[in-house]
C-alpha cells in the first residue's frame, strides 16, 4: 500500500449538515496533486468525499457523525420529512434541531417504518405541505 501521509493535511471538518449547520464528516484534506492512478489507489483503500468550494476539494474521511451518535446527542426523532415520492428530506430531533444530510437517510427511514404517523409530507425543496395550525379559543372559533 502506498503511503499518502505527505499528501494529506491535518484532520478538519469536511462537511456540515445543510439544515443544522453542525459538522457531520471530518477528514484529511488532499493537499498535494496526485496523478490519476495514485488518486484511484487512494480511493480504493479510503473513503474520499468531494466538497465543492471554488474548485473541488477532496477529503479522506476519518470519522462521521452516525445515527447512533446523533440520537445520543440530540435525542430521538420526533418527525421525518419526506418528499413527494417518499424520499428522505429531513429529520427533526427531540431537542428541536433539524438534520438533512444524506447519511441520516437510512436511520430516519428505518425509524419512520416503526412510527409512520410522524411523517411530514414535503415538496421537492423539503418545505412542509401541511397547513399551519391555527389557534382556536375555548368557544371553538378561530382567533
Amino acid at each position: 500500500m502506498i503511503d499518502f501521509s505527505d499528501a494529506l493535511g491535518e484532520e478538519e471538518i469536511a462537511e456540515h449538515d445543510p439544515k443544522s449547520g453542525e459538522p457531520v464528516i471530518w477528514g484529511q484534506r488532499v493537499i498535494r496533486h496526485l496523478v490519476q492512478c495514485d488518486f484511484e489507489h487512494l480511493q480504493l483503500w479510503n473513503e474520499v468525499v468531494t466538497v465543492m468550494e471554488m474548485e473541488p476539494v477532496y477529503f479522506v474521511v476519518t470519522r462521521k457523525l452516525d445515527w447512533d451518535q446523533l440520537t445520543a446527542k440530540h435525542g430521538q426523532p420526533i418527525q421525518v420529512g419526506t418528499g413527494p415520492r417518499g424520499g428522505f428530506k429531513w429529520v427533526r430531533m427531540t431537542d428541536d434541531t433539524y438534520w438533512s444530510h444524506k447519511q441520516f437517510r437510512e436511520g430516519s427511514l428505518a425509524w419512520l417504518k416503526k412510527y409512520p404517523r410522524f411523517t411530514i409530507k414535503c415538496d421537492k425543496e423539503g418545505n412542509s405541505k401541511q397547513p399551519a395550525r391555527q389557534a382556536v379559543g375555548r368557544s371553538g372559533r378561530k382567533r
